[in-house]
């Protein structure tokens, strides 16, 4: 299992839950619960993924449909977390 922790430049930085334990660092819920919607901004948005979820859109109708209502979904996830 790996944290995720943010350095001082912006950058993820992996470390193993077992290094965090021993040196009683582990994060706690609230910056678990600010990492999620970080994570889901940086993986989604980007070019690669964005280029990738669009080809699969443009190539089978079935995944355009679950596609957007993926999409719809995780705007309101987003929208929600801010409120």
């Amino acid at each position: 299992m790996r944290y995720f922790r943010m350095t001082g430049s912006g950058f993820w930085r992996g470390v193993s839950c077992v290094a965090l334990l021993a040196c009683g660092t582990a994060p706690s819920a609230q910056e678990i619960y600010k990492s999620v919607e970080v994570f889901y901004r940086r993986f989604y948005f980007r070019p690669r993924k964005i280029i990738e979820m669009t080809s699969e859109m443009m190539r089978s109708w079935e995944m355009m449909k679950r596609r957007l209502r993926e999409g719809v979904e995780f705007f309101r996830f987003l929208h929600a977390r801010e409120a």
